[in-house]
């Protein structure tokens, strides 16, 4: 009798310890682009290629989520944003102002070419934005305090050619 109950005593814990863990690994996975372009699993460890046999990546905010889909992982997304324009100047960036990109690279990074976007667009994510920098793609290097959602803000080496650009409404791509 003592044998069985030592064998019980030792298996239940086990067995419930598996149920409660294959529980976890039901729940759906969140995948979270960082800086090096690998993903993270919730937050915890690094995968360079997340599981595409489910499908695609699908874009939500900075999250991606595998959803059932049969188009290119490598496609652009378009986006309709309000574009602005800025300059390095105390009155575009404030009286702290200094040349300094958020994120640490200076205003001549990439020959002055990029755009402001929310921190939902990660720091090196090439965005075309129609007429500006020839309609080549140019990295996100920079945040700002008024650019949250659908808002970019494409940076000009002049405050006159940042007024010249005004605020339009256009339809850019975000290559992936």
């Amino acid at each position: 009798m003592n044998r069985r109950l030592t064998v019980a005593a030792i298996v239940l814990p086990l067995l419930l310890l598996a149920v409660v863990f294959m529980g976890v690994n039901k729940q759906e996975r969140v995948y979270n682009a960082n800086s090096t372009g690998h993903l993270a699993v919730g937050g915890r460890r690094e995968v360079p290629n997340p599981p595409t046999s489910q499908g695609v990546l699908e874009p939500i905010g900075c999250l991606h989520r595998i959803a059932e889909s049969a188009g290119d992982p490598l496609a652009a997304r378009r986006q309709t944003f309000i574009v602005t324009a800025y300059c390095p100047c105390k009155k575009c960036c404030g009286p702290r102002a200094c040349g300094i990109t958020a994120s640490d690279k200076p205003v001549s990074a990439n020959a002055g070419l990029f755009v402001a976007a929310d921190r939902n667009i990660s720091f090196g994510t090439k965005i075309k934005v129609p007429g500006y920098a020839d309609g080549k793609a140019v990295p996100v290097l920079d945040r700002g305090g008024a650019i949250k959602g659908n808002r970019l803000d494409v940076y000009f080496p002049t405050h006159q050619a940042a007024l010249n650009w005004g605020r339009q409404t256009l339809t850019v791509e975000i290559e992936r």
